[in-house]
């Protein structure tokens, strides 16, 4: 896990991410404070892009994608930062994906895994598979996949799995997995191993900064399954920006003034008390018919959470009011290296958080920070090297000349 900030107004976009990477296995978990997740996307123009999530995709680590391509980019420019993310992701596509039997395969495997084997350890695998097909369904179409090409490759994972399990599939079942797994390969999900990509700066007709945070997957039948997540963009009305990405808890409530999970918890308290206690008066002091008891519980139903709405709508200016607005409204001032030290700040502030719970320090070592600008470009605040810069004069040479 990681924890990554973007501070903007209009003057330019600070970007911070700590050096975490956690890997997995079975039995534990291991961090290391020496990850790479902060780039200059280009060293002619003013864009830079972040990762968190997966340090990989498809085998491929991020930061050997990232400086290719930026080999490939030289002095080339977009309009729009979203443009430049189009045609990283046209590359990764086009010029960088290409797979074996065995690879599409393992892909395949990768992405219905989990999903299968939930469904079939579940108590109720039919109602399970329900669930998981309702929320793939809502979620955005990344691909449309030719069904005769991957029928039997969908097929030979379920009966993998399954058989691994030592759990016999009915016909039903299997019709239903299949069709999971269609869903699955065809829409953007948030995966263990989804990247977080996120692009900020300047194109060559943009005025103002402007930060761009998707979910990648994978490919799937030559296309890339990504989403958009966000978009935020400086103007002369709307200036000020903070977003934190991955482990965004305490950016949050230093926005917010209040803690996010605390926040959903209250919120679903109250709820579950004004239905509790309509319910109570209801049983006491209703008279009438069952039917029309039923028929008046409907109508408060829709009642309380209209009002339920209202209050947390209520709930949402007063913190607008107070903690957030005040928080933007200095923003609009703060000079370049200020932005970069409020930044630096937040991420501190996670890891902080992170060192003195319970939870496994998954944020923290050295902070990378950046600011990009109109004028300046992509400028170092705080840069991490695994080597001595002294010592290797040719690699400084290299970067600014190559």
């Amino acid at each position: 896990m990681t924890t990554e900030v973007a501070v903007l107004n209009k003057s330019g976009v600070a970007l911070a991410a700590d050096s975490v990477v956690t890997v997995t296995s079975r039995d534990n978990a291991k961090t290391y404070d020496t990850a790479n997740k902060l780039f200059a996307l280009s060293k002619f123009h003013p864009v830079g892009i972040m990762i968190y999530g997966s340090s990989e995709f498809m085998g491929f680590p991020w930061e050997v994608i990232i400086k290719t391509y930026r080999a490939r980019l030289q002095s080339k420019s977009y309009p729009t930062v979203a443009a430049y993310a189009e045609a990283f992701w046209d590359y990764i596509t086009h010029e960088l994906c290409t797979f074996t039997e065995k690879d599409l395969y393992s892909n395949v495997y990768r992405i219905l895994s989990n999903k299968i084997r939930a469904v079939l350890q579940h108590d109720a695998p039919q109602t399970a598979l329900t669930i998981v097909i309702s929320q793939l369904e809502s979620s955005p179409t990344a691909c449309n996949i030719e069904e005769n090409t991957y029928r039997e490759i969908i097929n030979s994972v379920v009966e993998f799995i399954h058989n691994e399990m030592n759990i016999s599939v009915n016909e039903d079942l299997r019709e239903g997995l299949l069709h999971l797994g269609f869903l699955a390969l065809e829409r953007v999900d948030t995966l263990p191993d989804t990247s977080g990509i996120v692009f900020a700066g300047f194109g060559d007709r943009e005025m103002f900064p402007v930060v761009v945070d998707y979910y990648v997957d994978s490919v799937i039948d030559n296309k890339l399954k990504y989403r958009e997540n966000s978009r935020y963009q400086a103007s002369r009305n709307h200036d000020a920006y903070v977003k934190g990405f991955a482990q965004n808890d305490m950016v949050f409530q230093f926005m917010e003034g209040v803690d996010q999970r605390y926040q959903g918890h209250m919120a679903a308290r109250i709820l579950e008390f004004a239905i509790r206690q309509m319910a109570a008066l209801l049983d006491e002091l209703w008279s009438g018919t069952e039917s029309d008891k039923n028929e008046k519980q409907t109508e408060l139903l829709a009642h309380i959470h209209h009002e339920y709405q209202s209050l947390l709508q209520d709930f949402a200016n007063y913190r607008n009011t107070y903690f957030t607005s005040p928080i933007l409204g200095t923003l609009n001032a703060l000079p370049k290296d200020e932005l970069a030290n409020l930044a630096e700040s937040l991420v501190n502030l996670t890891s902080l958080k992170r060192k003195v719970s319970r939870d496994l320090e998954t944020v923290g070592g050295p902070i990378d920070v950046a600011v990009i600008s109109k004028g300046d470009g992509f400028a170092w605040i705080k840069r991490k090297h695994y080597f001595d810069a002294d010592l290797n004069k040719a690699f400084v040479q290299r970067y600014l000349y190559t």
